[in-house]
């Protein structure tokens, strides 16, 4: 079977600067494809090179970004064959520019958290080599239907503006960076990646591609503005989005690259840290509402065994336990949250009152005092000074 006879065209996904992408069947091995067919001869080489990169990509076994399964010629045209991902773009979810409707953060950090993992692969290989998407946009973000699962697609542009010297991208999510092709290299899909969030969580670019009057904005126009016009607002400050979140997405978006994220390996774990905490959050919510104390108490040491790194898991079960008047048991519940917790200070004054309850006052005096060094909200440093204070007196 040549492979004129072995692929079926059913139907068309879509299409970008290179070719169409279209959905077919293959007759031999009788499962789905996806065929990008180059629209010319100029883009057949551009495709020629696309096809190199996602092999060395395949290579890497990365399960969030979209294989290559082979190379065909059809009516004299070299085609990508690919994994077909039966599902929909990330655009499909969003809606079109003008008319997007937001997610709910959970949603959001699901996505981004899988496109930082596919990122971080292709960045650690390829650093050496200047190579990386440079288009991460909500089209090349296919969500499978089964599990929304994403998968990144489309590396036309990763490897041919490599070559060319040119930035390339879709103006709405290049990085001021891949305006001017100055310090360009893997943080601008960072960057992509905050614009995408931002979408995702506010329904809304972070910079318009229209003037007032409802016309487009021309190419030199809107690249002014994301490289010197005023910063957009911050996502809390026009949606509901958690401040830590919003945060990150600003960070991620930063005009200065050495402010931003400086790798997806540094932003997947913000954003992992981020959802473990929105996660604990609720879960020690559910866990107060039990009816009896020893429900109470397992679902607060499940929250510990689950998310240890979690400052507020072993604050709340040492708050339950200081309420059973089980003190000795609180202080080891605080003690190991010291050891297991990077971001410990409310943590750390908690052990700090606890000690002192017991009667250890050098340990209060010396936890506290660390506490303060590792950085407290206002209120609550304003608390202990006073109390540091006293507890100094009293040696």
């Amino acid at each position: 079977m040549n492979s004129q006879q072995r692929f079926l065209f059913k139907q068309t996904l879509g299409a970008g600067a290179f070719g169409v992408v279209y959905l077919g069947e293959d007759l031999l091995l009788r499962q789905p494809v996806a065929i990008k067919v180059p629209h010319d001869k100029d883009k057949e080489r551009a495709l020629r090179k696309e096809a190199q990169l996602m092999a060395r990509i395949g290579a890497l076994h990365e399960p969030h970004v979209v294989r290559l399964q082979d190379v065909h010629e059809l009516d004299g045209k070299l085609v990508l064959v690919m994994e077909y991902v039966e599902g929909a773009a990330l655009r499909t979810k969003l809606g079109e520019i003008g008319k997007q409707l937001a997610v709910d953060s959970d949603e959001a950090l699901c996505v981004a958290l899988q496109v930082c993992k596919g990122l971080q692969s292709l960045h650690e290989a390829f650093q050496s080599e200047s190579i990386f998407h440079r288009d991460i946009k909500p089209e090349n973000l296919l969500l499978r239907q089964v599990d929304s699962f994403v998968k990144i697609a489309d590396f036309g542009i990763a490897k041919v503006m490599v070559e060319s010297g040119s930035a390339g991208g879709t103006p709405p999510y290049m990085s001021p960076q891949a305006f001017t092709g100055k310090q360009l290299d893997f943080r601008t899909d960072i960057y992509g990646l905050g614009v995408t969030l931002y979408e995702l969580l506010t329904g809304r670019l972070p910079y318009s591609p229209w003037r007032p009057d409802g016309t487009p904005k021309a190419p030199l126009e809107f690249a002014d503005d994301v490289c010197n016009g005023p910063l957009p607002p911050a996502p809390q400050d026009i949606a509901d989005v958690e401040r830590e979140l919003s945060d990150i997405v600003v960070s991620a978006m930063s005009r200065e690259v050495n402010r931003r994220y400086q790798s997806a390996r540094e932003l997947g774990d913000a954003l992992e840290d981020l959802q473990a905490r929105l996660s604990v959050d609720s879960a020690i919510a559910a866990a107060w509402k039990e009816p009896d104390s020893a429900a109470r108490e397992r679902c607060l040491r499940e929250i510990v065994n689950r998310f240890p790194r979690s400052p507020n898991g072993h604050r709340n079960l040492a708050w339950f336990l200081n309420g059973q008047l089980r003190i000795p048991e609180a202080v080891a519940a605080l003690e190991e949250g010291r050891v297991q917790c990077r971001d410990c200070g409310e943590l750390l004054v908690d052990l700090a009152l606890a000690y002192d309850r017991v009667g250890k006052a050098r340990q209060a005096i010396d936890t506290l005092e660390e506490a303060r060094r590792k950085g407290l909200p206002p209120d609550v440093e304003q608390r202990t000074k006073p109390l540091l204070t006293a507890w100094r007196r009293r040696l």
